[in-house]
């Protein structure tokens, strides 16, 4: 019978992400019933590291998904993909979907005969205003009621 729950069971695998901490921390304390969470699970080759995913969730009955977290202050301008002021190198989607190429790659070289599950991303943005999350679509990106997107629009005032 496979465990259920998050592992690791104790703490996040080390890293310096502060929004993969607090995404473990309330995996920890709400992951649905009979629901599996790794938290920074790899993919290795005989060459070392291929890919790593910050938390792959598998969902009875339904498959898996890998959960890409972006901490700091995340935006999307002109299509591109920013965090704390500086262009990342792939959106996060696009990060998620590499891995799970790699995780199929390897599931399929080490289980021939397994039925692999359906895979699905998400992305969560925790240190990100709630008002500023950035969408995932480019028509979302540009038409939002009122004209304005994430990144021509104001802050919202705060209490």
């Amino acid at each position: 019978m496979t465990p259920i729950g998050l592992f690791p069971r104790d703490a996040p695998r080390p890293t310096s992400s502060a929004a993969e901490h607090k995404l473990w921390s309330a995996l920890s304390a709400q992951l649905p019933e009979g629901w599996v969470a790794w938290h920074s699970l790899r993919v290795r080759t005989p060459q070392g590291l291929d890919g790593e995913g910050d938390f792959v969730l598998a969902v009875p009955g339904r498959g898996a998904f890998v959960l890409e977290v972006q901490g700091g202050s995340v935006e999307v301008r002109d299509g591109r993909w920013w965090q704390d002021g500086r262009p990342l190198p792939k959106a996060p989607r696009e990060q998620a979907f590499g891995y799970i190429e790699k995780l199929r790659r390897q599931l399929s070289h080490r289980f021939p005969d397994l039925r692999h599950p359906f895979f699905a991303v998400a992305t969560a943005f925790p240190e990100t205003d709630e008002d500023l999350q950035p969408p995932h679509g480019d028509v979302e990106a540009r038409c939002r009621p009122g004209g304005t997107s994430p990144s021509n629009r104001a802050p919202s005032p705060r209490n």
